[in-house]
């Protein structure tokens, strides 16, 4: 996965001093991460907002050598991803309709002892949050904020943390205008577009929460954070078409570099003898590197945990500056010590079931010797549940990986015992399996029971559920096929919902409200999870089929 940023102006007016920063800072925290920047106008307020404010806004940007690597996108384009966006939470009663207006809170809020300030958003008081109102012309929707502490870290002013409850209150997804809002057109679009990163001015830092929150509720990615310092004017405010903001003047070359120089100033970088904004903009990537530069187990968005490949290329090479790269591994192998039964099990049943890994396409037919459906499952453990699963499904054919050889003794000796010879395992890495060995649309099914939760935050980047892990993994699915995972790390169930939701081609058929899957019959309630189960341990199925 590599960087992918942006600078997302809104065009009620030409840029001032505080945007070009803004952008500034954007551009320069892609190209040292040799990212993708984007530029992307937030419209979606078509009365304040005017395309000619818009084009003036590209044309600046343009004469400070400032260019977006794709087209630019327009919110105002977009607004079917967000009503589907909202009909989502909708389904999942994530939002209400309202009928409050300004004044109503307002009221509510001096009734409640509440102060209020002039010019700053009041905290909704959850007035219509239990009315149960009719969606309908007129009335404002409402997305449900979860109580507590919402917590990020921000890459400059460091860890942060907001009651949503008190500081905003359930807050407006779409106005009784029928216009959509900032929270949601944001989240949805940077979603839609990959944003890893958000570079953007500290006023906007209050609005992380929130778009947290909205991010968990749809099972977007949450981005990596950076806000930059304000602009101010005289009087001690932030700079902004509102207290009279001039227009940045680009009117010149030299006026252009001029505005430059100016925003790489407020953002202490060197000023260096320059003739052109491309030569300027040149000579402040290495001291923004230098600065603001992350490593690549750092920069990934925090709600994907980390992979060090792209989709579809499990080993991709790292950025020049990643001292040691790596590549995904669904486990490390491990040798462990072996029973005799487990030994005698390798022996005799091992030259029959355990195939050896090759680079190149796996036949099934050859393989099992027959037709059925295939079952990959990645990381068995002693094999229990997967001998019973194979017994209940003897049409299924199932492609077993695990790395540690006691695990794969245990389950040929329970082959053994038990006649089961539709199962067929792979000693090996199951990430090099999916790679070399399995063709697109060659599985029937994915079963991953149990995987290691890496419970610590800076571990998490070693769990296996990760975004370009399930995008390389979903085109080895068949259209209908489906992909089984559970695990009784009440987090990590949550991650992996989040990242199987954000995948296009997975959907989610389950009724359930909180989206997790019922236990499916043909998994076992195993020694070690019915052990769980009695000291009030939880377990979390996650099931998605491929579209």
């Amino acid at each position: 996965m590599r960087y992918r940023g942006r600078f997302a102006p809104s065009p009620t007016g030409p840029l001032h001093a505080g945007s070009l920063v803004a952008a500034l800072a954007s551009w320069l925290d892609a190209k040292a991460h040799r990212g993708t920047w984007l530029v992307r106008i937030e419209d979606v307020d078509g009365p304040r907002c005017s395309v000619e404010a818009a084009q003036t806004q590209l044309a600046q940007l343009q004469a400070c050598h400032l260019f977006s690597d794709e087209p630019v996108t327009w919110q105002s384009q977009r607004t079917s991803h967000y009503q589907a966006a909202l009909t989502r939470l909708r389904e999942q009663h994530a939002v209400y309709a309202c009928c409050c207006s300004r004044a109503d809170i307002s009221k509510v809020l001096l009734a409640l002892g509440v102060a209020t300030e002039r010019h700053r958003d009041m905290p909704y008081p959850g007035s219509c949050r239990g009315l149960s109102l009719p969606y309908q012309t007129g009335l404002s929707v409402r997305f449900k904020v979860q109580p507590g502490m919402q917590s990020w870290r921000d890459r400059r002013l460091g860890d942060q943390a907001q009651n949503l409850v008190t500081a905003v209150g359930d807050f407006v997804l779409q106005r009784s205008d029928g216009l959509w809002a900032y929270q949601l057109a944001v989240v949805v679009d940077d979603a839609a577009q990959g944003i890893t990163h958000v570079v953007r001015g500290e006023d906007l830092a209050d609005n992380t929460p929130r778009q947290i929150q909205l991010q968990q509720a749809l099972g977007f990615p949450t981005p990596v954070y950076l806000h930059t310092p304000l602009v101010l004017a005289t009087d001690g405010e932030k700079l902004s078409k509102q207290n009279g903001a001039l227009s940045v003047n680009v009117a010149t070359p030299e006026l252009a570099l001029a505005a430059l120089q100016s925003a790489a100033s407020h953002l202490q970088l060197p000023i260096q003898a320059a003739d052109t904004c491309a030569q300027a903009l040149a000579q402040w990537v290495q001291p923004w590197r230098e600065r603001w530069g992350m490593s690549r187990h750092d920069w990934l968005p925090q709600a994907q945990s980390v992979s060090l490949c792209e989709p579809f290329d499990m080993n991709s090479p790292a950025p020049a500056h990643v001292a040691h790269p790596k590549t995904i591994k669904s486990f490390v192998t491990r040798a462990g010590r072996t029973t005799s039964g487990q030994a005698k099990a390798l022996a005799e049943l091992g030259p029959r079931f355990v195939l050896p890994f090759q680079k190149k396409l796996l036949s099934a037919q050859e393989a099992f010797g027959r037709a059925g459906g295939l079952i990959l499952e990645i990381g068995f453990g002693m094999g229990d549940a997967t001998a019973q699963i194979a017994a209940v499904r003897p049409d299924d054919n199932f492609l077993c990986c695990e790395v540690h050889e006691p695990g794969v003794g245990a389950l040929l000796k329970r082959m053994g015992e038990a006649g089961i010879d539709n199962i067929r395992i792979l000693q090996h890495d199951a990430v090099d399996v999916i790679e070399h060995m399995l063709d697109a649309n060659s599985l029937d099914g994915v079963h991953v029971f149990f995987p290691d939760p890496w419970h610590k935050l800076r571990h998490h980047k070693r769990r296996l559920i990760q975004t370009p892990f399930v995008q390389h993994l979903v085109q080895r699915i068949k259209p209908g096929g489906y992909v089984h995972c559970a695990t009784d790390w009440e987090p990590y169930a949550h991650h992996m919902l989040q990242v199987f939701q954000a995948e296009p081609l997975l959907r989610n058929r389950s009724q359930r409200a909180d989206g997790f899957a019922d236990q499916p019959v043909y998994r076992p309630l195993t020694k070690f999870e019915n052990r769980g189960l009695k000291l009030g341990h939880g377990v979390w199925d996650v099931v998605f089929h491929r579209v």
